[in-house]
């Protein structure tokens, strides 16, 4: 999956056995989530259904900090539903790696997987009301199912950053590992899930989904309607306001 060489794919998909290690490769932007990157992690999330288990994260020093806001303001915004939606269509069980910042777009995308595992250095934060925007890939159904509709509404409000021990005790992260030990430990979370028969994990994993499904498809859909009316009045507004703070 990778495009280029690997100094410049945004993209790398490693195999360890029969657990698929998709890497968001953008390190000198934190990650920021490109149309590139978009694209290619969709693509990564279709081309590894044959693995036993999938771990996403990040090339040091974060897991992903966000969408790529001068080449949005250039190339226009990524609609975040359509790259998270790739990940809840995964049949393969996904774990996220989260090694760093997963900030506002970094944050729904590692709130797709089935379940955190957190570094020491990961941070957790929700931004989208202090650069104008609201979110739109299930931050508002997703954050609350794993934390508190209390807390959660607190990240999104505040723009708070929770570190990896408050995310461990509010239920954000299953488990919070020294940095150096989050990969390999995560990739060992994933051979145990890749040992399971293939069709009971994904039985399991389907039941989760679908019973989740029943109590969120609603705020989802929501969730995008209201997202898809706020930029349709407001993206001017939001563009000239990233503008203008990368101007001073």
């Amino acid at each position: 999956m990778n495009t280029g060489t690997a100094e410049t794919a945004p993209v790398l998909v490693e195999w360890h056995d029969d657990v698929a290690l998709v890497t968001m490769h953008r390190p000198a932007k934190r990650n920021a989530l490109s149309r590139a990157m978009a694209e290619q992690l969709t693509a990564a999330m279709r081309s590894c259904q044959e693995a036993g288990a999938i771990v996403l994260t990040g090339a040091d020093p974060a897991f992903c900090a966000g969408m790529d806001l001068a080449e949005a303001d250039k190339e226009g915004y990524i609609t975040p539903s359509w790259i998270v939606h790739t990940f809840y269509e995964s049949v393969v069980p996904l774990v996220a790696a989260v090694n760093g910042p997963a900030i506002t777009a970094g944050l729904e995308i590692a709130l797709a997987a089935d379940f955190i595992l957190a570094s020491e250095r990961a941070v957790f934060a929700d931004t989208h009301g202090l650069v104008g925007a609201v979110p739109g890939g299930g931050i508002t159904v997703h954050l609350a199912e794993r934390t508190t509709t209390g807390f959660a509404r607190q990240m999104s409000l505040t723009g708070m950053q929770v570190d990896s021990a408050t995310a461990l005790r509010t239920g954000l992260a299953n488990e919070v590992y020294p940095h150096a030990e989050l990969l390999p430990a995560a990739l060992g979370v994933g051979r145990r899930i890749a040992a399971m028969p293939r069709a009971a994990s994904r039985a399991v994993k389907r039941m989760y989904d679908e019973v989740d499904g029943l109590r969120m498809n609603a705020g989802l859909e929501r969730e995008r309607e209201l997202f898809a009316a706020f930029t349709a009045t407001s993206a001017a507004d939001f563009a000239g306001f990233h503008r203008r703070i990368r101007s001073k």
